[in-house]
């Protein structure tokens, strides 16, 4: 009775540190020294130095607003792809498809301007073979992307 205890507790405590490295550490964010639009600006130098295409760009709040909605906060996302990686990770998994392609967003809050993305990094340890291969790859070249901001 006591090993089943001992494994049910166990169980708990693994799922309560898996919800809380999900909620602090699966999206991560951190302050660029620059106004909103240069942010933006010097983003999209990076990620095409780097080798990178953009597929897409959202202005959020010019969408928003053609619904009627407005946002208190400016936000702009990035859509950036390798076609290397996409390849690599689309023939072997599909499934992965529904993340692609990347986005980086950046938002503007209280006067201070963010960059925000998933932690690719923390993503890929949960994916085995070539999507988790393909992801720890991912995760360096936009810490490069990132680093130039």
């Amino acid at each position: 009775m006591m090993i089943f205890v001992g494994f049910i507790s166990g169980v708990v405590l693994t799922l309560i540190a898996v919800v809380y490295l999900f909620r602090h550490y699966m999206m991560v964010a951190k302050e660029v020294p620059y106004e909103f639009h240069a942010s933006i600006a010097k983003l999209e130098n990076s990620i095409k130095n780097a080798g990178w295409g953009i597929p897409g760009q959202i202005d959020v709040n010019q969408m928003t607003a053609k619904k009627g909605v407005n946002l208190a906060l400016k936000v702009h996302i990035i859509e950036l792809c390798k076609p290397q990686y996409a390849k690599g990770v689309l023939e072997n998994s599909p499934v992965f498809s529904s993340m692609m392609p990347c986005r980086i967003g950046i938002f503007e809050r209280d006067g201070k301007t963010f960059v925000a993305k998933m932690n690719t990094g923390l993503m890929s340890m949960f994916f085995g073979g070539v999507a988790g291969k393909m992801m720890k790859q991912v995760a360096a070249e936009e810490d490069v992307i990132l680093k130039s901001l």
